[in-house]
């Protein structure tokens, strides 16, 4: 009797570290999204100042790549902000509707990327595009895309 009752709080310890897994990931999407979203809403409107705000800096000072946002008011790091909102923008005008498709985690230099996939559609045909996203003072910034 005793082994049954710790089998059975074992098998309930383990539920709930499961369901607490799953709950935090769902968070995450939705925020993700949320992200997402407001760099959708800022790419259509052109409003690159606040877009830059929400992408990870990746360049040539290696103590900043996926640890701060782009600095707009430098020109090289505002010429890159541009070219991904309009390319976004490229994105969200070409398609008649966009749907997320899948959402995963996944370490990549060692560094932990939030995955998420976007279907653009237009007409029969559709485009899968996948925005990768990092935490950066915890805030989601776009990371990378394509």
């Amino acid at each position: 009797m005793k082994n049954i009752k710790k089998i059975f709080y074992l098998v309930l310890l383990f539920s709930f570290a499961s369901v607490s897994i799953y709950s935090q990931k769902n968070d995450d999407k939705s925020v993700v999204k949320a992200s997402l979203n407001k760099i959708f809403e800022l790419s259509k409107s052109n409003k690159y100042q606040e877009a830059a705000k929400l992408f990870a800096y990746k360049g040539n000072d290696k103590t900043r790549s996926f640890k701060s946002t782009f600095d707009y008011s430098k020109r090289i790091e505002k010429s890159q902000v541009r070219r991904n909102c309009k390319k976004i923008k490229a994105y969200l005008d070409l398609s008649d509707s966009f749907e997320y498709d899948g959402f995963t985690t996944k370490k990549i230099d060692g560094i932990l990327n939030y995955i998420l996939n976007v279907k653009f559609k237009s007409g029969s045909q559709s485009l899968n595009i996948t925005f990768k996203f990092v935490k950066i003072n915890g805030k989601f910034v776009l990371a990378d895309f394509g």
